[in-house]
C-alpha cells in the first residue's frame, strides 16, 4: 500500500443494494399474504425470514458495506 486510500478500500466492502432487498422482501410479503390463507405456515416462514434478514443485513451494514448517504433514504420505498 503506497497511500492511504488504497489501504481504505482494502478494509471498505461494496455499495450496499437496497433496491435488490427491499424488492425481495416486498416479494415476500406478497406471497405470504395471498398464500396463507390455504398454508398457515406460511406465517411463520414469512416471520422466521424477516427475523433472519434483518439480523444478516444489520451486521452486514454495520461491518462490511460502504456506508454513503445515497442509499436507504425515504425516496426509495
Amino acid at each position: 500500500m503506497h497511500i492511504q486510500e488504497d489501504l481504505q478500500n482494502l478494509y471498505t466492502g461494496q455499495d450496499f443494494q437496497c433496491e435488490t432487498t427491499l424488492s425481495r422482501m416486498m416479494s415476500i410479503t406478497i406471497t405470504v399474504l395471498v398464500f396463507s390463507s390455504g398454508m398457515p405456515i406460511l406465517y411463520f416462514i414469512g416471520f422466521v425470514f424477516y427475523i433472519l434478514t434483518f439480523m444478516v443485513n444489520k451486521l452486514l451494514i454495520m461491518q462490511y458495506y460502504r456506508r454513503t448517504d445515497s442509499i436507504l433514504s425515504r425516496e426509495i420505498p
